[in-house]
Protein backbone atom coordinates (compact mmCIF):
# COMPACT_ATOMS: atom_id res chain seq x y z
CA UNK A 1 0.00 0.00 0.00
CA UNK A 2 1.34 3.63 -1.07
CA UNK A 3 1.53 5.66 2.26
CA UNK A 4 1.88 8.60 0.41
CA UNK A 5 4.38 10.03 2.38
CA UNK A 6 5.58 8.38 5.53
CA UNK A 7 5.58 10.86 8.49
CA UNK A 8 3.03 13.19 9.01
CA UNK A 9 1.84 13.29 5.47
CA UNK A 10 1.05 9.48 5.91
CA UNK A 11 -1.62 10.05 8.60
CA UNK A 12 -4.03 12.09 5.87
CA UNK A 13 -3.99 9.15 3.88
CA UNK A 14 -7.86 9.06 3.20
CA UNK A 15 -9.88 5.21 3.43
CA UNK A 16 -13.35 5.70 2.53
CA UNK A 17 -14.56 3.40 4.93
CA UNK A 18 -18.38 4.08 2.90
CA UNK A 19 -19.88 5.57 -0.17
CA UNK A 20 -21.54 8.09 2.33
CA UNK A 21 -17.94 9.70 3.25
CA UNK A 22 -17.99 11.27 0.15
CA UNK A 23 -20.49 13.72 1.53
CA UNK A 24 -18.02 15.55 3.55
CA UNK A 25 -16.14 17.56 0.68
CA UNK A 26 -12.24 17.18 2.47
CA UNK A 27 -12.82 13.37 2.24
CA UNK A 28 -13.94 13.05 -1.32
CA UNK A 29 -11.21 15.37 -2.38
CA UNK A 30 -8.45 13.61 -0.41
CA UNK A 31 -9.66 10.25 -2.39
CA UNK A 32 -9.64 12.26 -5.72
CA UNK A 33 -5.78 12.64 -4.96
CA UNK A 34 -5.29 9.76 -3.65
CA UNK A 35 -6.93 8.16 -7.02
CA UNK A 36 -4.67 10.93 -9.20
CA UNK A 37 -1.57 9.67 -7.30
CA UNK A 38 -1.95 6.28 -7.71
CA UNK A 39 -2.99 6.89 -11.54
CA UNK A 40 -0.09 9.01 -12.19
CA UNK A 41 2.03 5.97 -11.05
CA UNK A 42 0.77 4.37 -14.36
CA UNK A 43 3.05 5.89 -16.11
CA UNK A 44 5.90 7.25 -13.64
CA UNK A 45 7.62 4.18 -11.47
CA UNK A 46 5.37 1.61 -13.84
CA UNK A 47 7.01 2.33 -16.61
CA UNK A 48 9.50 5.73 -16.22
CA UNK A 49 11.11 4.66 -13.11
CA UNK A 50 14.99 4.71 -11.58
CA UNK A 51 16.88 2.16 -13.04
CA UNK A 52 18.32 0.92 -9.90
CA UNK A 53 13.64 -0.68 -9.02
CA UNK A 54 13.79 -2.85 -12.44
CA UNK A 55 14.27 -5.22 -13.25
CA UNK A 56 12.60 -5.64 -9.88
CA UNK A 57 14.49 -8.27 -6.91
CA UNK A 58 11.87 -9.07 -4.15
CA UNK A 59 14.89 -10.88 -2.45
CA UNK A 60 16.93 -7.97 -1.35
CA UNK A 61 16.27 -4.04 -0.36
CA UNK A 62 17.03 -1.70 -3.20
CA UNK A 63 18.15 1.58 -3.26
CA UNK A 64 18.05 4.69 -5.28
CA UNK A 65 18.43 8.63 -4.71
CA UNK A 66 15.73 9.29 -7.44
CA UNK A 67 12.43 8.64 -5.26
CA UNK A 68 11.89 12.43 -5.63
CA UNK A 69 11.16 11.81 -8.64
CA UNK A 70 9.18 8.46 -8.76
CA UNK A 71 7.18 9.76 -5.40
CA UNK A 72 7.78 13.41 -4.87
CA UNK A 73 6.92 14.06 -8.37
CA UNK A 74 3.74 12.43 -8.42
CA UNK A 75 2.86 13.60 -5.16
CA UNK A 76 2.74 17.43 -7.04
CA UNK A 77 1.01 16.40 -9.77
CA UNK A 78 -2.23 14.03 -8.06
CA UNK A 79 -3.51 17.46 -6.66
CA UNK A 80 -2.83 19.20 -9.84
CA UNK A 81 -4.22 17.38 -11.75
CA UNK A 82 -7.32 16.49 -9.94
CA UNK A 83 -7.37 20.60 -10.23
CA UNK A 84 -7.18 20.58 -14.12
CA UNK A 85 -9.66 17.72 -14.13
CA UNK A 86 -12.17 20.18 -13.36
CA UNK A 87 -12.85 18.43 -9.89
CA UNK A 88 -11.15 20.92 -7.28
CA UNK A 89 -11.58 24.40 -7.10
CA UNK A 90 -8.21 26.84 -7.34
CA UNK A 91 -8.27 28.29 -3.95
CA UNK A 92 -9.12 23.82 -2.73
CA UNK A 93 -5.75 23.32 -4.76
CA UNK A 94 -4.25 26.35 -3.58
CA UNK A 95 -5.11 24.91 0.48
CA UNK A 96 -3.70 21.54 -1.15
CA UNK A 97 -0.61 22.61 -1.78
CA UNK A 98 -0.24 24.96 1.37
CA UNK A 99 -0.94 22.08 3.12
CA UNK A 100 2.33 20.41 2.31
CA UNK A 101 4.19 23.55 2.41
CA UNK A 102 3.14 23.79 5.85
CA UNK A 103 3.69 20.26 6.06
CA UNK A 104 7.78 20.70 5.41
CA UNK A 105 8.29 23.76 7.72
CA UNK A 106 7.00 22.01 10.39
CA UNK A 107 9.17 18.64 10.08
CA UNK A 108 12.60 19.85 11.95
CA UNK A 109 14.33 16.49 9.90
CA UNK A 110 14.18 19.06 6.62
CA UNK A 111 17.71 20.69 8.03
CA UNK A 112 19.15 18.03 9.16
CA UNK A 113 19.21 15.40 5.83
CA UNK A 114 19.41 15.93 2.27
CA UNK A 115 16.26 15.32 -0.06
CA UNK A 116 18.60 12.86 -2.20
CA UNK A 117 19.91 10.82 1.19
CA UNK A 118 16.25 10.52 2.55
CA UNK A 119 15.49 8.50 -0.27
CA UNK A 120 18.21 6.35 -0.62
CA UNK A 121 18.09 5.91 3.23
CA UNK A 122 14.39 4.98 2.91
CA UNK A 123 14.66 1.38 3.92
CA UNK A 124 16.24 1.95 7.24
CA UNK A 125 14.34 5.84 8.14
CA UNK A 126 10.31 6.20 6.33
CA UNK A 127 10.26 2.38 6.54
CA UNK A 128 12.13 1.64 10.13
CA UNK A 129 9.57 4.46 11.92
CA UNK A 130 10.75 5.92 15.67
CA UNK A 131 9.31 7.97 17.38
CA UNK A 132 11.84 11.20 16.95
CA UNK A 133 12.12 10.46 12.97
CA UNK A 134 10.55 13.36 12.09
CA UNK A 135 13.71 15.62 14.09
CA UNK A 136 15.82 13.84 11.67
CA UNK A 137 14.68 12.93 8.93
CA UNK A 138 12.52 14.40 5.71
CA UNK A 139 9.64 12.44 3.53
CA UNK A 140 10.35 12.31 0.09
CA UNK A 141 6.82 12.40 -0.71
CA UNK A 142 6.49 15.50 0.99
CA UNK A 143 9.65 17.57 0.04
CA UNK A 144 9.51 16.14 -3.40
CA UNK A 145 5.98 17.26 -3.81
CA UNK A 146 7.76 21.20 -2.87
CA UNK A 147 11.33 20.82 -5.31
CA UNK A 148 8.44 19.86 -7.82
CA UNK A 149 6.58 22.67 -7.43
CA UNK A 150 9.87 24.96 -7.17
CA UNK A 151 11.10 23.13 -10.16
CA UNK A 152 8.07 23.37 -12.31
CA UNK A 153 8.49 27.16 -11.35
CA UNK A 154 11.75 27.91 -12.37
CA UNK A 155 11.78 26.19 -15.74
CA UNK A 156 8.54 28.25 -16.72
CA UNK A 157 10.31 31.26 -15.51
CA UNK A 158 13.91 30.31 -17.26
CA UNK A 159 11.70 29.85 -20.93
CA UNK A 160 9.40 32.64 -20.63
CA UNK A 161 6.77 29.53 -19.78
CA UNK A 162 7.56 27.77 -23.05
CA UNK A 163 8.48 24.70 -21.20
CA UNK A 164 7.47 23.12 -18.03
CA UNK A 165 7.50 20.18 -15.79
CA UNK A 166 4.66 18.30 -18.20
CA UNK A 167 7.27 18.52 -20.83
CA UNK A 168 10.19 17.12 -18.84
CA UNK A 169 7.93 14.24 -17.44
CA UNK A 170 6.82 13.46 -21.26
CA UNK A 171 10.70 13.87 -22.16
CA UNK A 172 11.81 11.37 -19.68
CA UNK A 173 8.88 9.23 -20.61
CA UNK A 174 9.70 8.90 -24.11
CA UNK A 175 13.59 8.51 -23.43
CA UNK A 176 13.53 6.04 -20.90
CA UNK A 177 9.86 4.34 -20.16
CA UNK A 178 12.45 0.79 -21.54
CA UNK A 179 15.71 1.16 -20.00
CA UNK A 180 14.98 3.26 -16.47
CA UNK A 181 16.93 6.38 -15.94
CA UNK A 182 19.84 7.13 -13.36
CA UNK A 183 20.04 10.22 -11.06
CA UNK A 184 22.17 11.96 -13.52
CA UNK A 185 20.55 11.35 -16.55
CA UNK A 186 17.31 12.93 -15.54
CA UNK A 187 19.04 16.21 -14.18
CA UNK A 188 20.73 16.12 -17.70
CA UNK A 189 17.12 15.74 -19.21
CA UNK A 190 15.55 18.60 -17.40
CA UNK A 191 18.78 20.94 -18.15
CA UNK A 192 17.96 19.89 -21.94
CA UNK A 193 14.72 20.70 -22.10
CA UNK A 194 14.90 23.53 -19.97
CA UNK A 195 17.58 24.89 -22.23
CA UNK A 196 19.43 25.64 -19.05
CA UNK A 197 21.87 24.46 -16.34
CA UNK A 198 20.10 23.42 -13.12
CA UNK A 199 22.75 21.90 -11.71
CA UNK A 200 22.74 24.41 -9.23
CA UNK A 201 18.91 24.35 -8.69
CA UNK A 202 19.59 20.77 -7.94
CA UNK A 203 22.37 21.52 -5.62
CA UNK A 204 21.02 23.49 -3.53
CA UNK A 205 17.17 21.75 -3.10
CA UNK A 206 17.87 17.83 -3.46
CA UNK A 207 21.65 17.60 -2.42
CA UNK A 208 22.95 19.78 0.44
CA UNK A 209 20.73 21.16 3.76
CA UNK A 210 19.67 24.46 2.79
CA UNK A 211 16.13 25.24 3.98
CA UNK A 212 13.70 25.56 0.18
CA UNK A 213 12.98 29.00 -0.39
CA UNK A 214 9.57 29.21 -2.10
CA UNK A 215 9.49 33.49 -2.51
CA UNK A 216 10.69 32.99 -6.17
CA UNK A 217 7.73 30.37 -6.81
CA UNK A 218 5.16 32.74 -4.91
CA UNK A 219 6.09 35.78 -6.92
CA UNK A 220 5.84 34.34 -10.33
CA UNK A 221 2.59 32.62 -9.81
CA UNK A 222 0.92 36.13 -8.47
CA UNK A 223 0.40 34.54 -4.65
CA UNK A 224 1.23 35.16 -1.02
CA UNK A 225 2.27 33.39 1.36
CA UNK A 226 0.17 34.57 4.71
CA UNK A 227 0.77 33.58 7.99
CA UNK A 228 -2.18 32.98 10.30
CA UNK A 229 -3.34 35.55 13.38
CA UNK A 230 -1.11 35.25 16.38
CA UNK A 231 -3.50 34.93 18.38
CA UNK A 232 -2.57 31.32 19.01
CA UNK A 233 -2.60 28.76 21.85
CA UNK A 234 0.98 28.99 23.80
CA UNK A 235 3.24 26.50 22.22
CA UNK A 236 4.33 22.81 23.70
CA UNK A 237 5.75 21.07 20.80
CA UNK A 238 4.10 17.79 21.15
CA UNK A 239 1.90 15.14 18.93
CA UNK A 240 -0.62 13.28 20.71
CA UNK A 241 -3.12 10.56 19.39
CA UNK A 242 -6.64 10.60 19.14
CA UNK A 243 -8.74 9.88 22.50
CA UNK A 244 -9.76 11.63 26.03
CA UNK A 245 -6.04 10.86 27.28
CA UNK A 246 -2.98 12.91 26.18
CA UNK A 247 -0.78 10.32 25.67
CA UNK A 248 2.35 11.88 23.85
CA UNK A 249 3.45 9.86 20.34
CA UNK A 250 5.84 12.55 19.12
CA UNK A 251 8.25 15.87 20.77
CA UNK A 252 9.69 18.28 18.30
CA UNK A 253 13.43 19.34 18.53
CA UNK A 254 13.85 22.63 20.43
CA UNK A 255 10.40 22.90 21.81
CA UNK A 256 9.18 23.62 25.03
CA UNK A 257 8.25 20.00 26.00
CA UNK A 258 11.63 19.32 24.56
CA UNK A 259 13.57 21.23 26.54
CA UNK A 260 11.74 19.87 29.66
CA UNK A 261 12.41 16.60 29.28
CA UNK A 262 8.72 15.20 28.16
CA UNK A 263 9.34 11.95 25.85
CA UNK A 264 7.05 9.81 23.43
CA UNK A 265 4.98 7.68 25.87
CA UNK A 266 4.78 10.12 28.71
CA UNK A 267 1.14 10.70 29.68
CA UNK A 268 -0.06 14.36 30.63
CA UNK A 269 -2.27 14.31 33.76
CA UNK A 270 -2.73 17.36 34.71
CA UNK A 271 -1.04 21.32 34.54
CA UNK A 272 -1.04 23.29 37.44
CA UNK A 273 -2.70 20.88 39.57
CA UNK A 274 -5.93 20.89 36.77
CA UNK A 275 -7.28 17.88 35.57
CA UNK A 276 -6.80 17.65 31.74
CA UNK A 277 -10.10 17.62 30.48
CA UNK A 278 -11.69 13.99 28.31
CA UNK A 279 -13.22 16.57 25.94
CA UNK A 280 -10.66 18.14 24.00
CA UNK A 281 -8.14 17.70 26.40
CA UNK A 282 -5.46 19.99 25.52
CA UNK A 283 -8.04 22.39 25.08
CA UNK A 284 -6.45 23.80 28.31
CA UNK A 285 -3.55 25.07 26.64
CA UNK A 286 -5.79 27.47 25.75
CA UNK A 287 -6.43 29.11 29.28
CA UNK A 288 -2.19 29.39 29.43
CA UNK A 289 -0.28 31.99 28.86
CA UNK A 290 3.43 32.82 27.44
CA UNK A 291 5.30 33.75 30.40
CA UNK A 292 8.92 33.44 31.88
CA UNK A 293 7.87 31.30 34.85
CA UNK A 294 6.97 27.61 33.68
CA UNK A 295 3.85 25.65 34.74
CA UNK A 296 4.29 22.70 36.30
CA UNK A 297 2.96 19.92 34.39
CA UNK A 298 2.01 16.57 36.17
CA UNK A 299 2.49 13.27 34.21
CA UNK A 300 2.78 9.42 34.07
CA UNK A 301 6.01 7.93 32.81
CA UNK A 302 6.16 4.40 32.73
CA UNK A 303 2.94 4.02 35.80
CA UNK A 304 4.75 6.31 38.06
CA UNK A 305 3.73 10.22 38.37
CA UNK A 306 5.94 12.80 38.21
CA UNK A 307 6.00 16.59 37.55
CA UNK A 308 7.89 18.73 34.86
CA UNK A 309 8.50 22.46 34.58
CA UNK A 310 7.58 23.12 31.36
CA UNK A 311 8.23 27.12 30.07
CA UNK A 312 5.50 27.74 27.30
CA UNK A 313 6.49 30.02 23.78
CA UNK A 314 4.95 31.14 20.85
CA UNK A 315 5.45 28.31 17.92
CA UNK A 316 8.65 29.02 16.43
CA UNK A 317 6.69 28.90 12.59
CA UNK A 318 2.86 29.53 12.31
CA UNK A 319 1.35 28.00 9.09
CA UNK A 320 0.93 29.55 6.07
CA UNK A 321 -1.68 29.58 3.81
CA UNK A 322 -1.41 30.79 -0.38
CA UNK A 323 -3.81 33.16 -1.74
CA UNK A 324 -4.43 34.69 -5.25
CA UNK A 325 -3.44 38.30 -5.57
CA UNK A 326 -6.34 40.07 -7.19
CA UNK A 327 -7.21 38.83 -10.08
CA UNK A 328 -6.09 40.77 -13.83
CA UNK A 329 -5.79 39.47 -16.89
CA UNK A 330 -1.79 38.99 -17.04
CA UNK A 331 -2.29 36.57 -13.89
CA UNK A 332 -5.37 35.07 -15.31
CA UNK A 333 -3.22 33.98 -18.28
CA UNK A 334 -0.21 32.42 -16.12
CA UNK A 335 -2.45 31.20 -13.70
CA UNK A 336 -4.37 28.85 -16.74
CA UNK A 337 -1.22 28.22 -17.98
CA UNK A 338 -0.65 26.36 -14.75
CA UNK A 339 -3.95 25.37 -12.88
CA UNK A 340 -6.38 25.15 -16.51
CA UNK A 341 -9.26 27.42 -17.19
CA UNK A 342 -11.29 28.63 -14.52
CA UNK A 343 -14.72 27.08 -13.99
CA UNK A 344 -17.41 29.28 -13.09
CA UNK A 345 -19.80 26.50 -12.20
CA UNK A 346 -16.69 24.81 -10.47
CA UNK A 347 -15.06 27.67 -9.02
Amino acid sequence: TDTRGGLEHRDSTVVMTSRFATREREKYVGWLSLLSHEYFHTWNVKRLRPVALGPFDYEREIYTRSLWVAEGITSYYDDLLVRRAGLSPRKEYLKALSDQLNRFYQTPGRLHISLTDASFDAWIRLYQDTDDLHNSNISYYNKGAVVAWLLDTRIRKLTQGKKTLDDVMRAAYAEFSQQGFTEDQFRKLVSRVSGHDMSSFFDRNLDNLNDVDIQEAVDYWHLVWVAESKETKPYLGISTGVGSRVVIEKVYRGSPAAEAGLSPGDEIIAIEEVRVPETKPLSILENLEVRKEPYTFTISRLGRIQQRQVVLSEPDYRKHELKFQDTEQAKEARWQEWLGPERPDKD
